[in-house]
C-alpha cells in the first residue's frame, strides 16, 4: 500500500475574519455654538482677502479655504460675494463705530456745540484707523469696475457715522431747550464733509490729528451759525 506524502495532505481552509464595519459618522447639522463660531471665521477671512487681495481677485473658494469651511457653508450664509462683502462691511463699520463711542461715550448735559464738535472728533478718529483707510482704497479703486460696491461701502459708511452723530444731536438740543427738526440732516452734513474733507487731505499725505482737530472746530462753528435753521 502506497504511503502518503505528507506535503501533499490537504490542509484545512484558513478563514478570513472580517472585523465588523464601523458606522460612518453621521454628518448632521453643525451645533448652535459651532455654527455661531463659523460666522466670525467667515467675516475674518474675506476681510483679509478683500483687503489684500481687492474684492476683483477674492473669490468665495479662496474665503472658503481661508476659513477653513466648506463652500457650501459659506453659500449657505451669503449666496454671492456682494452679499459677503456686505456682511463685513457691516460687522466692520460696528467694530469702528464701538472704538469711537469707547474714546467718546455719551455724555447728558452737554450742550450742542460740546456734542457737536466730540462727535465730529470722534468720526475723524475713525476715519484715521488704518484698517478704515484701506477699506477706502480698496473700494475706491475698484469704484470703476465694481461701482455698486463702492456706492454700497459709502451709503453703509456714512448712515453708520451719521446716525450716531444724529442721536447726539437730538439729545443735546433736547438738553438745552431747543429741539432739533433735522438732527439726521445735521449730522449729515457733518459726517460727509469730514469724510471729504479728510480724503481729499489724505492724497496729499498723512494728515495730522491736530489738522483733524483744528478742520472740526472751523466746520462745527460754522454749523452753529446756521443753528436757527435746524
Amino acid at each position: 500500500m502506497a504511503r502518503r506524502n505528507p506535503s501533499m495532505t490537504a490542509r484545512p481552509a484558513i478563514k478570513t475574519v472580517h472585523a465588523p464595519a464601523r458606522p460612518a459618522p453621521r454628518r448632521g447639522r453643525p451645533t448652535a455654538a459651532r455654527a455661531a463660531a463659523l460666522e466670525p471665521l467667515i467675516l475674518d477671512a474675506a476681510r483679509a482677502l478683500f483687503l489684500s487681495r481687492g474684492y476683483a481677485n477674492t473669490s468665495m473658494d479662496a474665503v472658503a479655504a481661508r476659513a477653513a469651511v466648506s463652500k457650501g457653508t459659506v453659500y449657505a450664509r451669503y449666496p454671492n460675494k456682494g452679499e459677503l462683502f456686505r456682511a463685513v462691511a457691516e460687522e466692520r463699520l460696528a467694530a469702528w463705530a464701538a472704538v469711537s463711542t469707547s474714546s467718546y461715550p455719551a455724555e447728558n448735559g452737554l450742550d450742542i456745540a460740546d456734542s457737536l464738535l466730540k462727535r465730529a472728533l470722534g468720526t475723524l478718529d475713525i476715519i484715521r484707523l488704518p484698517e478704515v483707510q484701506a477699506f477706502d482704497h480698496m473700494v475706491l479703486s475698484e469704484a470703476k469696475r465694481f461701482p455698486e460696491l463702492t456706492r454700497l461701502f459709502l451709503e453703509l459708511q456714512h448712515r453708520s457715522f451719521t446716525n450716531v452723530m444724529a442721536e447726539e444731536i437730538t439729545l443735546a438740543g433736547r438738553g438745552d431747550g431747543s429741539p432739533v427738526a433735522d438732527a439726521y440732516g445735521v449730522a449729515l452734513v457733518i459726517a460727509t464733509s469730514l469724510i471729504s474733507w479728510f480724503r481729499m487731505e489724505s492724497i496729499l499725505g498723512e494728515v495730522s490729528r491736530e489738522a483733524g482737530e483744528q478742520f472740526a472746530h472751523r466746520l462745527v462753528s460754522l454749523c452753529l451759525g446756521g443753528r436757527h435753521s435746524w
